[in-house]
C-alpha cells in the first residue's frame, strides 16, 4: 500500500474579507491591551433549492488587537463603513476559557454611508419649483 503524501511545511491561514459594518465597534481592555470588535457583513451568491442564484448575508466577527490600528477604528469606523480585511484565525485562552476568532492583520477603510444635509442650512438648496 502506497504511503500517503503528507504536506509538513506547507499551510496558510489567511481569509480576506470586503463588506460593510453593520454596527459601531465594541471595544474591550485599554492602553496597549486594548482591542476592537468589528462586525463585518458580506454575501455569499448560492445556488438555492429553486434552481436561482440567491446572496446570502453573512456576518463575520473580526477581533482587531494591534494598538494603532483600534485607533484607526475609533476614529474611522462607524456602522455603514465599507472595509477591506485581511486576517486570520487565531484561538487564544483568557482566564481559563477557551475563545477564537479571526484577527485583522490589515485593513482599508472603504466608502461611508452618504448622509444629506437638511434643508436648514444644509449642503443642498430646496428643488426648484417647490
Amino acid at each position: 500500500m502506497a504511503e500517503q503524501k503528507q504536506w509538513k511545511e506547507l499551510s496558510l491561514n489567511l481569509a480576506l474579507f470586503w463588506g460593510r459594518v453593520v454596527e459601531d465597534p465594541k471595544f474591550a481592555g485599554e492602553g496597549e491591551n486594548e482591542c476592537a470588535w468589528i462586525n463585518l457583513e458580506t454575501n455569499v451568491r448560492e445556488l438555492a433549492a429553486n434552481g436561482q442564484w440567491v446572496d446570502t448575508q453573512q456576518i463575520i466577527p473580526l477581533l482587531v488587537t494591534d494598538t494603532n490600528k483600534v485607533g484607526v477604528v475609533k476614529k474611522y469606523v462607524k456602522a455603514g463603513r465599507e472595509l477591506s480585511v485581511k486576517c486570520y484565525y487565531k484561538a487564544w485562552e483568557h482566564n481559563g476559557q477557551k475563545f477564537h476568532g479571526l484577527s485583522v492583520m490589515t485593513l482599508e477603510l472603504g466608502r461611508t454611508p452618504f448622509k444629506q444635509k437638511d434643508d436648514q442650512g444644509g449642503a443642498f438648496p430646496p428643488p426648484a419649483g417647490g
